[in-house]
């Protein structure tokens, strides 16, 4: 188990290294491994987010923002959907060409 530290204390070094520096990355997953899953998914967008750049935030963020814009359309009638199949089918087709 993670030592305990007060939920106020300030986040210094030597608390940091007293909890997780002083941890083996197998001690590590070991406690990621007992989380429930809901927690589990926080230090995956946690850790997700610590690897990307301003840049792939961005595009994350105008993709999100896409995604969105498209399925509303369709909810409202206005896009058409295909199903995988024909469209890779078309894909393979304009390929060959």
């Amino acid at each position: 188990m993670l030592p305990w530290i007060h939920p106020y204390a300030p986040l210094t070094t030597q608390t940091l290294g007293a909890t997780l520096y002083g941890m083996s990355l197998t001690e590590i997953q070991e406690e990621i491994l007992g989380l429930p899953a809901s927690e589990k998914a926080k230090l995956i967008d946690v850790l997700w987010d610590s690897l990307s750049t301003p840049e792939g935030k961005a595009r994350e963020a105008a993709w999100a923002e896409e995604s969105e814009r498209r399925v509303t359309a369709y909810e409202a009638g206005l896009l058409k959907a295909r199903d995988a199949q024909s469209v890779f089918s078309d894909l393979r087709k304009d390929l060959r060409r």
